[in-house]
């Protein structure tokens, strides 16, 4: 019998053998205590995301406490979403990335001095750390702050709380002394597009935000690189080819997603693979298993930065796509050309640590060691 437990040595050792028993045995998972039910199967999962009047993302009611964007439907979300996305619009994105890549680059040049490094604590946190604070207009030690408060709630199973005090103090901060970024941009929503948020979408959206940078993103740089250094052939290939690196980072989000899972609720009975699913269920939408579906990908469990067709679900599907999106690709695409370019070989040390988490697939260390690429001397050099 299949008991699925995401913090168990097991899941750990072996996630993809796990999701594929929970594929083949029980695509629809019964919790042991029967409180929830989890779709693993790629079809399965893209019909519920997809169906929001039977399985819904308002797990917390109608009105729920705060404006959580991943946690409304429609009309409330697509209007939300839509607010927002007038600050948050790839433009706004695409416009950061020479400060992105600065933070990159000097990040880079500190790991240049050892020969090996952790490289989640050295490089990977550091980096998304920052890229959230220059989002948001946040200085070096707010951006901190907030990571470290992200490591707490993280820890604690406490959200948005402990951000609260904190975010209000910023958003002051913020009105009295409007900057060029996203927060600014946000709060004057109202005078610059006739659309005004409120206290609790603004706050929900920062503490997703930060989170999404502090948690996820850096999860996901941080899975693509283990994939990646455990194939030297494919790193040197990255390397001698960096326009391959948007396509190679598709693959790695689906074979190392950031989170395992969305949670929906039923609002009405349904059957599915002969198990009734009555209304008022919890269901998780199993992204990771999905993704690794072999009735969607041929030899889903090999990673292949060549790997045509096939959309992954590592940031969510349907109304519910992440709206992060474009800056996950922006900030992974700068850190492989980055990384890439200043270490064509690496080779992992020792064993990398994976953090137990029920919803987050993501590593507590990682150990490269690292050769940097020998500069050519200069004309004058030479002679």
């Amino acid at each position: 019998m299949i008991k699925f437990d995401a913090t168990s040595d097991e899941f750990l050792a072996d996630r993809t053998g796990v999701f594929r028993a929970m594929r083949d045995q029980t695509p629809v998972y019964r919790s042991p205590d029967g409180t929830s039910m989890r779709l693993t199967r790629y079809d399965d999962v893209v019909t519920a995301a997809l169906d929001w009047e039977t399985f819904s993302s308002a797990i917390l009611g109608e009105n729920p406490p705060l404006e959580i964007l991943n946690l409304l439907d429609p009309s409330p979300h697509t209007d939300l979403r839509g607010n927002l996305s007038l600050a948050y619009s790839p433009h706004r994105i695409l416009a950061l990335e020479p400060e992105i890549r600065s933070i990159a680059q000097l990040l880079i040049e500190e790991l240049k001095s050892s020969n090996s490094a952790d490289i989640i604590h050295q490089f990977i946190r550091p980096f998304t750390t920052r890229v959230m604070g220059l989002l948001l207009g946040f200085s070096d030690e707010q951006a901190t702050l907030c990571q470290n408060l992200t490591d707490a709630a993280l820890l604690s199973n406490d959200g948005v709380t402990p951000f609260a005090a904190l975010i209000q103090e910023l958003v002051a901060d913020h009105r009295a002394n409007p900057k060029d970024d996203l927060l600014s941009a946000l709060l004057t929503l109202g005078d610059t597009e006739g659309v005004a948020l409120s206290e609790s979408a603004l706050l929900a959206f920062c503490w997703g935000i930060i989170l999404g940078n502090n948690c996820t993103a850096m999860d996901s740089i941080a899975n693509g690189i283990y994939l990646l250094a455990q194939s030297p052939t494919q790193w040197q290939e990255l390397a001698d080819n960096p326009s391959l690196i948007p396509q190679a980072f598709e693959e790695m989000m689906r074979c190392g997603p950031p989170t395992h899972s969305s949670e929906r609720v039923t609002t009405k009975e349904v059957e599915l693979h002969g198990v009734k699913i009555p209304a008022g269920t919890l269901i998780y939408l199993m992204w990771g298993a999905a993704s690794l579906d072999e009735r969607k990908f041929d030899n889903p469990d090999r990673f292949d930065i060549h790997r045509q067709g096939g959309h992954h679900l590592a940031l969510g599907w349907g109304h519910h796509l992440c709206i992060g999106a474009a800056l996950a690709r922006l900030e992974a695409r700068v850190v492989f050309e980055e990384l890439l370019a200043a270490f064509p070989q690496v080779a992992i040390e020792g064993r990398p640590e994976r953090i137990p988490s029920a919803w987050q697939w993501g590593l507590e260390s990682l150990t490269l060691a690292f050769h940097p690429v020998t500069q050519q001397p200069t004309q004058e050099e030479r002679t």
